[in-house]
């Protein structure tokens, strides 16, 4: 059965294709939030928009409603969702949407209350995929981090 199941697996990674091989379809992520954001804005997604292409293109993701007490925010991602009340670690009405961490990217600052980042996407394996924004916010709460609500990608072929 491991066996079968690798080979499955592999066929599913060589059929994912690139722009550049417009006779094999690529692998998309279907891109939507879930879940709620805490903090004074609350913290929330701008998600890319749609199909997210896994084709080494450039993929843009932003939040809005930081407070002005904001030092550093991350995009973090992984391959597991979770949803952890962090109330009782000081960061009231706050969830964690994401199991353990596979990779973090930092966010730039702006100044009307959001931060950003963008990194080429792909190619990636067909697996859902978890995204979360923490927030460096003194005074937010007791412990001073905020959260951004959920993204999931789903995958798909388009």
């Amino acid at each position: 059965m491991k066996r079968l199941a690798a080979i499955a697996f592999g066929l599913a990674l060589t059929a994912v294709g690139s722009a550049q091989d417009p006779g094999v379809p690529v692998l998309g992520f279907a891109s939507m939030t879930f879940g709620s954001g805490c903090g004074t804005g609350p913290v929330s997604f701008d998600p890319p928009a749609g199909v997210v292409f896994n084709d080494g293109s450039s993929e843009s993701f932003s939040v809005s409603g930081l407070s002005s007490s904001t030092l550093a925010s991350v995009l973090v991602m992984s391959a597991f969702e979770g949803a952890v009340d962090l109330t009782a670690f000081g960061m009231t009405s706050c969830t964690l949407y994401l199991g353990p961490v596979a990779a973090t990217f930092p966010m730039t600052l702006d100044t009307v209350g959001g931060a950003a980042t963008s990194f080429p996407v792909g190619p990636l394996p067909p697996a859902m995929l978890f995204w979360q924004v923490l927030v460096l916010s003194p005074g937010e709460n007791p412990f001073g981090i905020v959260t951004s609500d959920g993204l999931r990608w789903d995958p798909e072929f388009i």
